[in-house]
């Protein structure tokens, strides 16, 4: 992208060379594109659930088998 003249669509022919030191080249096409990906990679990971269907029902399962422990293992103190 630094080959490309930072004004490319508004001069045909740029008034520096790239050899130029003052040549900036097009640096800011490449955040464009970054962010045009980012963007549509985020679009479908969005519309994914918050959590899975069954989430609720097995975290309760979870919490219930840690409750039976931690009453076990008093039990055995």
């Amino acid at each position: 992208m630094l080959n490309i003249y930072d004004d490319f669509d508004r001069v045909d022919h740029p008034p520096i060379a790239r050899t130029d030191p003052r040549w900036i080249g097009a640096w800011w096409i490449g955040f464009l594109a970054s962010s045009i990906s980012a963007l549509l990679i985020a679009f479908p990971i969005l519309g994914f659930a918050h959590e899975l269907p069954e989430a609720k029902r097995h975290r309760a399962k979870d919490v219930n088998q840690v409750i039976r422990d931690f009453m076990t293992a008093q039990v055995e103190y």
